[in-house]
């Protein structure tokens, strides 16, 4: 944020100065709470208030053994991100309690590079990494509600509006996707592994459709997928 850019919507005041932090790879705004910004450096995640920065927040130290890479926020549980790094992992955190993050999650050869909660239905997660490769995850116990529970949510009204056969649709979590292979009971788990691309897959998407999402590698490939009926 550069002094006099009319992109910049805080004063001087408040830009944010880190002089004691280098190596700055990403970060992202708090979605439930207005003016808290995390970012990671090197090994470390740390949280900003835009209304104080004179001073960092919490800091989760060596959060991973190697470079953070990408953090996002649970759309659906303030204070809950999760981070990846070049140790081949990823791993979920409530700021709060920072000491040691609440699940570690693997799944990949090489560093992951990216991941990102649906915004819809917060259990699920992808990830993505130069082994190439794009997981799709059911995280129920890092989620904000059992599985099957959350992705039934919301569906009241499209049963309503589609009349015969609505119960059905319903039942299959809408647009055709079952529900019955994401119950509460079979947990955490890798619902499927994407293996098309060639090359390191640096970022992932969501669409506004829940279902929805694209990846995108090196060698300037585009791939968009759907989450699997089953």
């Amino acid at each position: 944020m550069s002094k006099g850019s009319s992109d910049v919507l805080l004063d001087e005041k408040s830009c944010l100065k880190t002089p004691e932090i280098s190596g700055l790879t990403t970060g992202c705004f708090d979605p439930h709470k207005d003016m808290t910004f995390v970012a990671a450096s090197h090994k470390d995640i740390t949280c900003w208030d835009f209304r104080n920065t004179k001073k960092a927040g919490i800091t989760v130290k060596n959060a991973h053994q190697g470079r953070v890479l990408d953090i996002d926020f649970n759309p659906n549980r303030p204070y809950h991100i999760v981070s990846a790094g070049t140790d081949m992992v990823a791993q979920f955190w409530d700021v709060r309690k920072a000491s040691q993050p609440l699940k570690c999650l693997g799944g990949h050869t090489h560093w992951v590079c990216a991941a990102r909660f649906n915004r819809f239905h917060d259990q699920l997660l992808l990830t993505s990494g130069t082994d190439t490769n794009v997981n799709l995850w059911s995280m129920v116990s890092v989620s904000s509600a059992p599985v099957g529970e959350h992705l039934l949510d919301g569906y009241d009204d499209e049963e309503e509006e589609e009349g015969e056969g609505g119960d059905e649709e319903a039942k299959r979590g809408g647009k055709g996707k079952t529900i019955e292979s994401m119950s509460e009971k079979e947990g955490d788990k890798l619902i499927k592994r994407y293996e098309s691309h060639r090359d390191s897959v640096y970022s992932i998407a969501w669409s506004s459709d829940a279902w929805v999402f694209a990846s995108l590698s090196y060698d300037g490939t585009v791939i968009v997928n759907t989450v699997p009926q089953s």
